[in-house]
């Protein structure tokens, strides 16, 4: 269990980060590489938990929409 609750503090952390370099750069300017340099984690690390920089940008969208309605 304690395997489950790091690996979602890594994916909210992930999102946490995109969201703030999507406001601060926008979203076409940053890469999937600024989130990992920002972060100090692996490559590898992100891409467990997203595929692409649009699975991410797909899971804020839904974690925003769960929390309107």
């Amino acid at each position: 269990m304690v395997r489950q609750a790091r690996s979602e503090a890594t994916r909210r952390r992930i999102i946490i980060s995109a969201v703030e370099l999507f406001n601060e750069i926008g979203y076409p300017a940053t890469g999937l590489g600024d989130i990992i340099e920002r972060l100090e984690m692996t490559k590898g690390a992100l891409y467990y938990h997203f595929e692409s920089k649009e699975s991410l940008a797909t899971a804020i969208i839904e974690e925003a929409s769960a929390k309107m309605f």
